[in-house]
């Protein structure tokens, strides 16, 4: 079933600042609400995972090893908050091998039973029952913390995330580098380089540093869509802030724009002129997220 402009245009979409103390880990905090129609939304692939309560599914861990667009539906009069993690999190926090997570990145609490010990599957499964209580945004995102707390009192914690989150800014300030070049000022080899991006994320490194490359591209499109729908820019193929489809490639980090709209599709399923002009008969996630 395809997304229609109808269908599209009875959801809404916003993200909101984590508070303070879990800004190391969550990137930020997401609330859909569909109107009186059911509503499909693009998501699309951005390295991050995400922890969504669904009053009709439950708590549901999403990890970011997915690698290309998905359609989710959503019933009428639906609400749904979650929050994007900094790649991998999960892994990290539930002290898993990402590769051992669906390549769907889709768990629920009990897919989880005999992977967590005791303390992580206990701390889960408080969050759920507190989330089917009141699954408000701030009153999650209160839980939210005191779980995370728990968990992640744990220096290796921040050794995995401080790696991948080192590793994605090189990619988005220098995406040409080769990725020997990584390794070497990470003080590691090649091979050790692959293995640990693996084992954090689901990624490989080539895959992980294209899928950031498109976001970052993606989050220049997004923003030329808000200020088309303002009125602000007319011509077709614009990117943000007016620039061309060429510009925004050589931004992003494309050898050329026929690379870029070939990943581009590769990854969200449809041309960017086309995301950028029509983003409501796409149903497309705005990815209004904060700089990280």
């Amino acid at each position: 079933m395809k997304a229609s402009t109808k269908a599209s245009a009875s959801i809404a979409y916003r993200e909101f600042a984590p508070p303070p103390a879990l800004s190391r880990l969550v990137v930020a905090g997401c609330a859909i609400q569909t109107g009186a129609s059911s509503a499909r939304l693009r998501i699309l692939p951005d390295a991050c995972d995400y922890i969504v309560f669904r009053a009709n599914h439950g708590l549901r861990l999403i990890s970011g090893r997915r690698e290309t667009h998905e359609q989710t539906a959503f019933a009428a009069n639906e609400s749904v908050t979650g929050f994007k993690l900094r790649p991998g999190s999960l892994a990290a926090l539930l002290d898993l091998d990402a590769r051992d997570l669906d390549s769907h990145g889709l768990l629920d609490i009990g897919d989880c039973r005999e992977r967590l010990d005791r303390k992580h599957r206990e701390v889960l499964l408080r969050w759920e029952d507190r989330s089917a209580e009141d699954s408000t945004a701030p009153r999650l995102l209160d839980s939210l913390a005191t779980a995370v707390g728990v968990l992640a009192r744990n220096r290796e914690v921040d050794r995995k995330l401080e790696f991948l989150a080192a590793l994605q800014s090189g990619f988005r300030n220098a995406p040409e580098t080769r990725l020997k070049n990584f390794a070497q000022e990470a003080g590691i080899s090649l091979r050790t380089l692959e293995r640990r991006v693996q084992e954090s994320c689901g990624l490989s490194p080539a895959r992980f540093r294209s899928i950031v490359r498109f976001f970052g591209a993606y989050r220049m499109l997004s923003r030329s869509i808000a200020n088309d729908a303002a009125g602000k820019v007319a011509a077709a193929g614009m990117g943000d802030a007016g620039r061309s489809l060429t510009d925004v490639a050589h931004d992003a980090g494309y050898a050329d724009q026929a690379h870029f709209i070939r990943e581009f599709r590769r990854f969200a399923g449809l041309r960017p002129r086309d995301a950028r002009l029509y983003p409501e008969r796409f149903g497309l996630n705005p990815a209004a997220l904060p700089k990280s």
